[in-house]
């Protein structure tokens, strides 16, 4: 298919694509975040002191690598060519997602107004640059498995691969002391279901299906 055409089929489709359904309640899918001085709470605080002494350098690279998410962070489990590296159709589609999908984390984040680690317990010491919104749910847990469940759709052998490295999005932010292991589970909760949704939507599938045509035939 000619690129500049499949293009325009991408920008037409994702134009009106939102209107076609109506919002999950994403509130109920994410749920409340663990209260201090619960069980879990304590369990979080232990797992938290435990991979600030675990994580190595090259943990803490990974994760300053992938404090903004985009295709790149997929290519070591994406079987293609270096040469075909290139995929600009692909990497708009993955912003519009990301750009419909953030709204709805800031929404969440600023209802629960959950301190970040290292606010409350100061001894958690982050090892990148500590954000300042809140902490519940993980933006970066729930873009990253946005992105694996639409490039999921362009290469389904690799599916498993894919998404374990979406998670793995969402658990760097655990190991580098700026989310609670709950913020992390909370936000793949809510990427799982937003991609389902947003996958779902007519329009979407069509982008889905002139992307692939144009750059992952």
């Amino acid at each position: 298919m000619n690129l500049l055409k499949s293009g325009t089929l991408l920008c037409l489709a994702l134009a009106g694509a939102l209107a076609a359904a109506a919002d999950p309640d994403w509130n109920a899918i994410v749920g409340p975040y663990p209260q201090l001085g619960t069980p879990t709470a304590q369990g979080e605080l232990a797992v938290m002191v435990w991979l600030q002494h675990a994580r190595t350098q090259r943990d803490v690279a990974r994760a300053q690598g992938e404090r903004h998410p985009d295709l790149g962070c997929f290519w070591d489990v994406l079987p293609v060519q270096p040469s075909l590296i290139s995929r600009p159709m692909t990497s708009a589609l993955l912003d519009q997602a990301r750009s419909d999908l953030l709204p709805i984390v800031r929404a969440l984040q600023d209802q629960y107004a959950r301190p970040r680690p290292f606010v409350t317990f100061p001894a958690l010491m982050p090892a990148i640059a500590p954000p300042s919104s809140p902490s519940y749910p993980s933006g970066h847990a729930a873009v990253g498995m946005v992105y694996a469940q639409i490039l999921a759709q362009f290469r389904p052998a690799s599916a498993e691969p894919i998404r374990e490295r979406g998670r793995l999005l969402g658990d760097d932010r655990a190991m580098a002391g700026v989310h609670w292991p709950s913020d992390v589970d909370a936000g793949q909760k809510l990427g799982r279901a937003f991609a389902t949704w947003w996958i779902g939507q007519p329009g979407h599938r069509a982008a889905i299906v002139a992307c692939c045509a144009a750059e992952w035939h």
